[in-house]
């Protein structure tokens, strides 16, 4: 399963699609300790007044109220809030160290429904609006541009493929012949809203947020640099406005979003980029713009007062004079008790994680009761089973699309919902995750009955009358007759792996195969090719979580992203191959959301996907937080940085609307 640093990374990570392909995928989920609150930890009391006898009769004077507190418990400890440190982007804490930060930023962007929306911005730029054009440029030898075949940026040279300006399909591909040639690039302006300052009084301008681009793009600083790399500039305009300019040929379908979060040029421009992370002001304090600022960090605890310089202060928000944050290290069902007594306000899903989903009978039973609420949304991790259909070092077993169909009958997706997570999880609609997908073939419905005779039909035989043994093979293309339908499944270790891998074997037993499980460790998922349990292509299924993105991740699929020794980091570990497929990949890149190409490309690949079957999309599952029933606002977005992304508007009300 990915751990909460790469679900983090998966949820918040800039740009949304994947930034590298490969490192996105699948670390093991962490075991959870006992839970109990820290005894150092001074939660708000209400203190009734007492009064002293006087000789005279005189009106008590009334106390203030107390502060309005909101009580947030997470698991732990955030090991570092600097933006670009390695624990908050792939560190085990970086899910709550997003968390406090949605408390001191607040966007830039967030992510609603999939669809990003301005926070400090004026607007998402797009082409329909006018923030975002194509543009025909120049291009001459050895400049940089985007590899149309390999999408990644390379120097124009004699004979190197490229898409003149216009083109959108393999059709017009074209070869540099020298010279200068016309491609198409993308620029997109992003104006910040009148009135931003820091929470020291400092104006927040375009120049924080190309700083913030500087640090990105600083060799010390340990992101990816994935849309670093295809950036051509990204300059400030005006004191309001910066400017993305994209290299020739990327078509980044979320270029409304390639924004870089500000950071305080004023305070930090001084401090060498791999100096940061140890720095107090960076790491520790950070300075933002958001709803609150952090008045004290103690051992287990971060407390938070509403900061007057917010630019949504005029509104009422936040609504509280005091945030906690409580660290609990500890499990999720003991931290649902701490609700009850009133030592935790919400729960975040960090104390969820790694229990799997059983604590959620435990939370849906007090729900009924209406002593709290569970609000959920589905997960940004999709759990997937992808077919093998040309393992490395074996018989290929499942290369017939048939046997493939015949098996996807005997896997009982909607009962592993309804059991697994109490009817909330999501049946993805395709492997890619996408939703919409109308008009197009759907996946075979859950019938055994219907898997066995089709087993049958391709030549896979209960030859012995037996139920408890494999079928064998008898006229099976590319199986020597007398081979067992025996397969190997490979997953993760996680709680949720190893219940949703039982439920598959037991699926595929039923119709006649014979499967074995084998749990591999995180380090060995996510190694690649060839000593990888996945990647190094020695297995015949692969269940294996997914993240869900706004955009379709196609090259998952795509034929030249099969690992091999001259391609040792492909993604495409199953080994599908389908020319169609591909070409329908590549014009999908080449396009952006809204063009008549990206809607006929998506349509052959989410085709191909369903009339080939090389993996079939098990379960979205859920993603919960639980919270006093009457804490409203509260709401669950898969792509959202944070459980916590809208937290400035999260207020107590005895009926929630």
């Amino acid at each position: 399963m990915m751990s909460k640093g790469e679900i983090h990374a998966a949820r918040a990570s800039r740009p949304l699609r994947a930034s590298l392909l490969l490192g996105l995928l699948l670390l093991a989920g962490l075991g959870l300790s006992s839970c109990q609150a820290p005894s150092e930890i001074d939660l708000p009391l209400t203190l009734e007044a007492t009064l002293l006898p006087t000789a005279t009769s005189v009106a008590p004077t009334q106390p203030p109220p107390p502060p309005k507190t909101l009580v947030i418990c997470m698991r732990d400890e955030p090991e570092s809030l600097y933006l670009y440190s390695e624990e908050v982007l792939y560190g085990p804490t970086g899910a709550e160290a997003n968390a406090v930060l949605q408390a001191i930023y607040d966007g830039p962007i967030d992510l609603v429904g999939g669809a990003p929306r301005a926070v400090i911005l004026q607007s998402i730029p797009s082409i329909d609006n006018g923030g975002a054009r194509l543009e025909a440029v120049a291009v001459n030898a050895s400049e940089v541009y985007l590899n149309p075949l390999t999408f990644m940026p390379d120097n124009l040279e004699l004979g190197s493929p490229y898409l003149p300006s216009g083109c959108r399909d393999t059709g017009c591909l074209q070869s540099y012949p020298g010279g200068e040639v016309l491609m198409d690039r993308l620029v997109a302006d992003f104006r910040l809203r009148e009135g931003l300052v820091w929470s020291d009084g400092e104006p927040l301008t375009a120049a924080d947020s190309v700083f913030s681009f500087q640090l990105d793009a600083h060799p010390e600083t340990p992101t990816t640099k994935y849309l670093v790399d295809r950036t051509t500039s990204y300059t400030v305009v005006d004191e309001r406005t910066v400017r993305w300019i994209g290299i020739p040929g990327f078509m980044d379908p979320e270029y409304g979003t390639n924004f870089w979060s500000p950071l305080p040029a004023h305070l930090l421009a001084d401090i060498e980029p791999g100096e940061l992370p140890k720095v107090e002001a960076a790491a520790r304090v950070p300075l933002g713009w958001g709803p609150y600022v952090i008045d004290s960090w103690s051992e287990g605890s971060l407390l938070l007062s509403p900061n007057p310089r917010y630019f949504r202060s005029q509104e009422g928000l936040p609504a509280f004079d005091r945030l906690l944050f409580r660290f609990l290290a500890g499990d999720g069902r003991a931290a649902l008790q701490q609700i009850l007594t009133k030592e935790c306000d919400l729960v975040d899903s960090s104390l969820f994680e790694g229990e799997g989903l059983a604590w959620l009978a435990d939370a849906l039973e007090l729900e009924s009761e209406g002593i709290l609420h569970v609000t959920w949304g589905p997960d940004v991790a999709l759990a997937r089973l992808d077919f093998n259909l040309d393992p490395i070092d074996g018989v290929r077993l499942l290369s017939d699309v048939r046997t493939r169909r015949a098996l996807t009958f005997c896997l009982d997706r909607q009962g592993l919902a309804d059991r697994l997570t109490y009817s909330l999880g999501v049946i993805p609609e395709n492997a890619l995750g996408l939703k919409g997908a109308v008009g197009l073939p759907g996946l075979p419905a859950y019938d055994p009955q219907a898997g066995a005779e089709q087993l049958e039909a391709v030549g896979w035989l209960d030859q012995d009358g037996d139920p408890s043994t494999a079928r064998t093979a008898l006229g099976v293309p590319d199986v020597r007759g007398g081979t067992e339908l025996a397969l190997r499944l490979v997953t993760g270790s996680s709680a949720l792996e190893v219940t949703l891998a039982a439920e598959v074997q037991r699926g595929l037993e039923a119709c006649g195969a014979s499967v074995q499980v084998i749990h591999a460790d995180s380090a060995s998922l996510t190694t690649p090719w060839p000593e990888g349990a996945i990647f190094g292509r020695s297995f015949d299924l692969a269940l294996w979580l997914w993240p869900a993105y706004p955009q379709p991740l196609c090259e998952a699929f795509a034929g030249w992203e099969i690992p091999s020794s001259g391609n040792p980091f492909g993604i495409n570990a199953g080994g599908y191959a389908n020319p169609g497929y591909d070409e329908a990949c590549r014009e999908l890149r080449w396009s952006l959301p809204g063009q008549s190409s990206y809607a006929h490309a998506l349509e052959r690949l989410l085709n191909a996907l369903a009339e080939d079957l090389p993996s079939v999309p098990l379960l979205q599952p859920p993603r919960c937080v639980a919270h006093r029933s009457d804490l409203c606002g509260v709401q669950m977005e898969a792509l959202g940085a944070s459980d916590l992304w809208n937290l400035e508007s999260l207020d107590l009300a005895p009926a929630c609307p």
